[in-house]
Parts: C-alpha cells; structure tokens; sequence
C-alpha cells in the first residue's frame, strides 16, 4: 500500500486478536487506523492500547444498518485524507461435530465469516473508490482450501471468503481497488 502520514486503513475485527494485532502493525507503520470493534468493551480496549492513534468503530458487521454507521463515522472522520485499505478481519469459529451444529449457530458462522465481509466492503467501496490502487484484505484460513472432522461450519465460511475474495478481485479491478 502506498504509505504516506495522511494513508488511513479501516480494520474489522480490531477489538481482539488477529484485527487487534494487525491495527497496531499498522499504527507502528504510520497508517491512521479505524478499529473495528462489536461493543463498547473493545472500543474502550483499543482506545487504551492504541489511544488517539486507532479511532474504535462500532460495528457490527452481521447489520446493514451498523455497517452503514460506520461507514459514515468513518467517511466523516478522514476528512479528506485517502482510505488506503480496508481489512475484513472480524470472524468467529465454530469446532464441533456437524451433528450438533445448531442453525442459528451455523448462520451466526456464516453471518460474520462470510456475509460481513460482503456488507463491510459493499459500504466501503466507495471511499476506497477515491484512491487509486486501494486494496480490500479478506481474512481466510487454510480451512479455506481443505476441511478437517469437525470443523465443518468454519471451514464452509472460509471456503466462501476464497470464492467471495475471487469474485471481489475480479469485479473490482475494474475499480482501480486492488
């Protein structure tokens, strides 16, 4: 990505884990970042971590209408400086026998795994939009390409993040959005 002091990225998922590390790499290599985060509670964790150099987003990446939200918080917030990058790293995990995967539990999976990435980034395009060469980053997993017992409902989702991901750098390239 293009790094100059004014490149800012938004980061789903910075609330913990994987987004939570990948907000601070960022922040040590001069990127303004937006954190991601599902409540409150992550919001206050990543303020106390990162402070004024990661603004805490609250987004619930499963709702339209929260994605929109921010969206708009965010679009507001970088006034008039580039969003580089967008990195759909929110994501749950599910381990079990597919026997007592329940419905909404494997909807829950789906949900966030796979139909966040695409209400985050249907929102986000069109600020990406406006710097050429901005990229979208998908989190996938190695259970994107091979399923093991017992890991059937994460391994659907991530199997969807690799065709999803194909689908967006197809149709995006066109966009100038990497």
């Amino acid at each position: 990505m293009p790094l100059n002091q004014n490149s800012c990225v938004m980061v789903t998922g910075a609330g913990s884990g994987i987004g939570f590390a990948a907000a601070g790499a960022l922040i040590q290599n001069g990127y303004t970042v937006f954190g991601g985060a599902i409540d409150q509670l992550e919001a206050d964790k990543i303020t106390h971590a990162y402070g004024g150099q990661c603004t805490p987003v609250i987004i619930d990446v499963r709702k339209e209408a929260s994605v929109e939200k921010a969206k708009e918080q965010v679009s507001r917030e970088l006034n008039g400086r580039p969003l580089v990058a967008l990195l759909n790293i929110a994501g749950v995990i599910t381990n079990g026998p597919l026997m007592d995967l329940t419905e909404s539990r494997f909807q829950q999976v789906l949900m966030v795994n796979v139909i966040g990435i695409h209400n985050v980034t249907r929102a986000f395009v069109p600020l990406l939009r406006k710097h050429k060469g901005s990229r979208v980053v998908n989190m996938s997993s190695a259970s994107g390409t091979r399923t093991m017992p017992f890991t059937g409902a994460y391994s659907v989702s991530k199997f969807g993040v690799e065709a999803l991901s194909t689908a967006m750098r197809y149709e995006f390239s066109a966009l100038g959005i990497k």
